[in-house]
């Protein structure tokens, strides 16, 4: 409730307070509230503090919690990208992979293909993007990062085919729409 009406410095307290007093003093807790703090701390751009507060949620973690640990991955990700350091941007995405069961994939890779746009690696763009096609995952969100890599490459015409693939995604996604059906079809959830 308290990161719904954005009042961070609260949370954090409760977070800071939650920790000190842990009572329980189980590994799992001690991970799920430094996980916490970790996303209080990203949100108010303490990317250096929140970087720490993953790490430790993460050397905390069971060994068997593989999606805890892929969840720790991502977010800290993106603290490493805030911070432009790509090098760990990519290592924690790509070891996301390893503990993934599946229900992150697309956020990972929507995640690598941002990366690699801002990094100009406009190839690795175009496999990351093409894997999120052949998965039917973000498909107007694939165009998109393709549209850019292929401008970035020079390659005008596939670019704006990318560009007309977006275009009619958000057509058929607002026709849904508007006769009451889900059409999710644009935006990942995560990403940088």
């Amino acid at each position: 409730a308290l990161l719904e009406n954005d009042n961070y410095e609260e949370a954090l307290d409760y977070c800071n307070r939650a920790i000190d007093h842990n009572t329980r003093k189980s590994r799992y807790d001690d991970s799920w509230l430094y996980y916490c703090r970790g996303n209080i701390n990203s949100l108010m751009h303490d990317f250096d503090g929140a970087i720490a507060d993953f790490n430790k949620a993460f050397e905390l973690t069971p060994k068997k919690d593989d999606a805890h640990r892929t969840r720790i991955l991502i977010n800290r990700s993106g603290c490493y990208y805030y911070n432009k350091d790509y090098t760990n941007t990519e290592r924690d995405l790509l070891d996301a992979f390893n503990y993934d069961d599946g229900t992150k994939f697309g956020d990972i890779l929507a995640s690598l293909g941002d990366l690699y746009l801002k990094i100009g690696d406009y190839q690795r763009v175009i496999k990351c993007s093409d894997m999120l096609l052949d998965a039917y995952i973000y498909p107007a969100y694939a165009h998109y990062q393709k549209a850019y890599a292929y401008f970035g490459l020079g390659d005008n015409k596939a670019a704006i085919d990318n560009k007309l693939e977006i275009m009619w995604l958000e057509l058929i996604s607002n026709i849904l729409k508007s006769r009451g059906r889900k059409a999710d079809l644009t935006l990942p959830v995560g990403g940088q």
